[in-house]
């Protein structure tokens, strides 16, 4: 595991942490709730939900940080109706601080857009395996995002925290921080293994640092490629590259939404994915791709 950059956030307590972040919340006047109606258990209840909230760092230059959480809708025990103090806290000696809420993929790109460069991004939501809730109707998933946002939004060694539960789960072929980390090649992307409570998870990342071992026993899936190929070309996952004579088998192509390498795939679909990870090929196959490529481009146009 790479070990997280000291800063002077990393000699204060998580109680320090906490009271730092609440007295920067409760004195912030770009901080805006809203009234949701939630039904527990049969009965309703009006509840104040956190809707935006910006904090700017006296120091200069700063880094940008850019939180994402769920609508409300999405939300069913409210888990993530206000930020943790504790992630605000830790965020607030390096950072510029913005957070927003989304209720779709669209959402999620537009805010990115609006923020960028971003170093750390954190997309709070309920999670599984392979995705996050964003609203009642609308999840996270790695299918509905380009690799090129992460490329034109996100610096080069940013931080991507899944705030949800399961989403690194070890039992997955690819789960949702696999998936990211192939999207988003260099940056680090973290999530829980398991379920784990918010105030648990913003405890590992605060100030944006990253434990082997929560203090609740729950680990951290803590992936950190230099490229896609770290990832799916490593032997001790489930989806191992095939190889021949040193390289990637050329019969093979890498599906990431099955998560495996296949020999079955549609021509168009294998040249796409070849021409994507090239270098695990070899120089000899990485120019034929290109050629094959060129000449297939030429011929449609």
């Amino acid at each position: 595991m790479r070990k997280a950059e000291q800063t002077p956030a990393d000699s204060f307590k998580f109680e320090q942490l906490e009271k730092r972040g609440e007295d920067i919340i409760k004195k912030n006047d770009k901080i805006t709730y809203e009234k949701f109606t939630r039904v527990i258990d049969g009965k309703e209840s009006q509840v104040d939900v956190m809707t935006t909230f910006q904090f700017k760092n006296p120091h200069s230059p700063a880094k940008k940080a850019v939180i994402i959480y769920t609508d409300p809708s999405g939300d069913y025990n409210g888990a993530f109706d206000k930020l943790e103090p504790q992630l605000i806290g830790g965020l607030s000696f390096n950072y510029d601080i913005s957070f927003q809420r989304a209720k779709n993929m669209q959402d999620i790109t537009r805010i990115l857009k609006d923020n960028a460069p971003i170093d750390f991004l954190d997309i709070g939501g309920h999670g599984d395996e392979h995705s996050m809730l964003l609203s009642s109707t609308h999840t996270f998933v790695a299918a509905g995002m380009r690799k090129q946002t992460f490329e034109d939004y996100l610096t080069k060694d940013a931080q991507i925290f899944l705030c949800g539960c399961s989403v690194g789960a070890y039992f997955s072929k690819a789960n949702l921080v696999d998936q990211i980390a192939v999207l988003a090649p260099g940056r680090t992307v973290f999530g829980a293994s398991e379920v784990a409570s918010v105030t648990s998870l913003v405890r590992e990342v605060s100030p944006t640092r990253i434990e082997s071992l929560s203090p609740d026993g729950f680990k951290i899936t803590y992936i950190s490629p230099k490229s896609p190929m770290d990832l799916i070309s490593d032997s001790g996952l489930p989806f191992a590259m095939p190889k021949k004579d040193g390289f990637a088998d050329p019969a093979y192509a890498f599906d990431f939404a099955e998560g495996k390498w296949r020999n079955d795939l549609p021509l168009d679909q294998r040249i796409q994915s070849m021409q994507n990870y090239a270098e695990l090929y070899g120089k000899a196959v990485f120019a034929a791709l290109t050629n094959l490529y060129k000449e297939s481009k030429d011929a449609a146009g």
